[in-house]
């Protein structure tokens, strides 16, 4: 009796389980599957194929809603920043790739709010030994840098610069070393 299958309401005071409480529920009706050991708990952490499902939806809502998400804004970017310390590497680039996209949305606040951070992120992941990481963040700082130039609050990437600067330098010699056929510079 009741149960509250899926689409169907619960048990209502007057007994049965159908609408208004009197009709019994149609043994059409199959139960729901009991919860899975794979199903997330609140201890366990959801797939990353669904955060980063997630993160793309974000990355869409921001592109395409203007004022709905100006009114959620902190939370999105506090949402993209937290898998700055993901393990997955998916995930962290996924977050890497958003920051331009919410330094586009709304340009103050980002560099106000969250670009310390952010430069923080992309500077780390230019010291990455994974040359995918470090091309990720090449192009985060950059589209980042230009969001905030257009609306004239890019000072604050200006400390990242020395970084950047070092690290397209480490990459450029790294490239030398594995193609020696290379010219010599002079």
């Amino acid at each position: 009796p009741g149960g509250g299958f899926g689409w169907w309401p619960m048990a209502m005071p007057g007994g049965g389980g159908g609408p208004g409480g009197s009709a019994p529920l149609p043994p059409s009706v199959p139960p729901q599957p009991a919860p899975t050991a794979t199903a997330p708990t609140a201890t366990q952490p959801p797939p990353t194929e669904a955060v980063l499902g997630s993160l793309l939806a974000l990355g869409e809502l921001l592109a395409h809603t203007g004022e709905f998400m100006l009114a959620r804004y902190r939370e999105v970017a506090g949402a993209v920043l937290w898998f700055r310390g993901a393990r997955d590497p998916a995930l962290r680039a996924a977050a890497l790739a958003l920051t331009p996209r919410l330094a586009a949305f709304a340009p103050e606040r980002f560099a106000d709010a969250y670009l310390p951070a952010c430069l923080d992120f992309a500077g780390a992941l230019l010291a990455a030994p994974s040359p995918a990481e470090r091309a990720a963040a090449f192009a985060a700082l950059g589209a980042t840098a230009l969001a905030l130039a257009r609306a004239g609050v890019a000072d604050g990437v200006v400390p990242a610069l020395p970084l950047a600067a070092d690290a397209v330098a480490d990459a450029l010699a790294s490239a030398v070393v594995l193609s020696p056929s290379l010219p010599p510079s002079g």
